[in-house]
């Protein structure tokens, strides 16, 4: 039987083909000095680079047909490319019919580039057609420091706590460079700093490790440079520390992921076992709470907009049965979700059959636009050679 491999996918803005089964987003460079390449080159270019690429990106241009012989296969091509401005690095055939150009170092963040192609000794196009160019731009980048807040690792010593937060960089950078973005320090002294770097996502996940709960409240400085990255931003935060024996809730926000939620950070880790169904709920009305440690994510029963009443009653009690003592009321805000579409799930191979259903979900938009493209049965190899279920590289060499 005929096996059809259709992929869900994220956008991929670095080539300028057609994506697999995802919605068709254009991220495009400012419209000024920007010309369009004769359109008789059409018949020639399959697909190039496009758009905003990340800093580590190399830059690709596929042809419809073969330029050269195989034997020529991985061969210096870098009298065919140039770059305004230039950049050093090195161009091959990486196929017969593809140029793959590497920089030898990341791109600046944030700069604009030409590409241009001298073609004419291998294909046949008029001459009025002039030169094949096109043009890219390298993703600005930037960060951005969020705060969870304090944590309990385990009961057995609740005088130290960790504080987690998260580092979203706006484009792919070095791990040890972001973990010099940040520094910690209570009272003075310099607290170690854990770090989970999520690289797909350009997320990274941050504990800062024995913050200590004294006899009376203390100060936990947060600062950060974007001078490790060459970004010229820099600030810091002073989250207060609960003295020992005070129970409070510290903090309360409003969460718009996947589902709404609020979570709830008390400066104790409350009684696991205790009933919370009355004492905390949203606008009075019951919601369901799951508690971890000193952490409480409230789910509404149904879906907020808006401005809300977040109620916590004095009874809730923390790991010794000590009762909060007084109410805590706070308004919290969910915001309108902005317009998007996501596929459900990572990858899925789909059965050769006439109907084929594709799930995703679509947030505040009326009509959704998806192009799709197969990858035929016979091209497989092909296609995992460079892609793992979720890639999309190459696509119209296999597809």
């Amino acid at each position: 039987m005929k096996k059809k491999l259709l992929l869900i996918s994220s956008i991929s803005s670095g080539i300028l083909t057609f994506i697999i089964l995802t919605i068709v987003l254009a991220v495009a460079l400012r419209s000024e000095d920007v010309m369009e390449p004769d359109s008789r080159w059409a018949e020639h270019i399959k697909a190039h680079t496009y758009g905003q690429i990340s800093s580590s990106s190399s830059i690709k241009i596929i042809f419809n047909n073969d330029l050269i012989k195989s034997s020529l296969i991985n061969s210096d091509a870098g009298s065919i490319i140039s770059f305004s401005p230039s950049i050093k690095g090195k161009a091959e055939w990486s196929a017969a019919n593809e140029i793959t150009f590497t920089p030898e170092k990341n791109l600046p963040s944030g700069e604009k580039y030409k590409a241009t192609l001298q073609l004419k000794d291998l294909v046949e196009i008029d001459k009025e057609a002039g030169n094949f160019f096109f043009y890219f731009e390298v993703i600005h980048q930037d960060f951005d420091v969020m705060f969870t807040g304090l944590k309990y690792e385990n009961l057995k010593n609740l005088g130290i706590q960790q504080f987690l937060g998260t580092l979203q960089t706006a484009d792919k950078c070095d791990a040890d460079a972001v973990e010099k973005i940040l520094s910690a320090t209570q009272e003075g002294k310099n607290l170690k700093i854990k770090w989970n770097h999520i690289t797909d996502s350009n997320r990274h996940e941050y504990i800062i490790e024995n913050v200590e709960r004294k006899n009376s409240e203390s100060e936990l400085v947060i600062k950060w440079d974007g001078k490790p990255i060459s970004v010229k931003r820099d600030g810091e935060n002073k989250i207060a520390v609960p003295a020992r024996g005070v129970y409070e809730v510290t903090s309360a926000e409003a969460i718009i992921t996947d589902e709404q939620f609020i979570t709830v950070i008390f400066s104790d880790p409350l009684d696991q076992n205790q009933n919370l169904k009355g004492l905390i709920s949203i606008n009075g009305y019951a919601s369901r709470s799951v508690i971890d440690m000193n952490i409480v994510r409230v789910y509404p029963a149904s879906k907020l907009m808006g401005n809300v009443e977040l109620f916590i009653e004095a009874g809730i009690k923390n790991s010794e049965g000590k009762k909060l003592g007084k109410r805590f009321t706070k308004q919290l805000t969910f915001e309108l979700i902005n317009p998007g579409v996501r596929f459900v799930g990572d990858g899925t191979i789909l059965p050769d059959i006439d109907n084929l259903t594709v799930p995703f979900e679509a947030v505040n938009v009326r009509s959704v636009q998806v192009t799709a493209m197969e990858v035929y049965g016979s091209n497989m190899g092909q296609f995992f050679q460079v892609n793992n279920f979720k890639g999309t590289s190459e696509m119209k060499r296999v597809g």
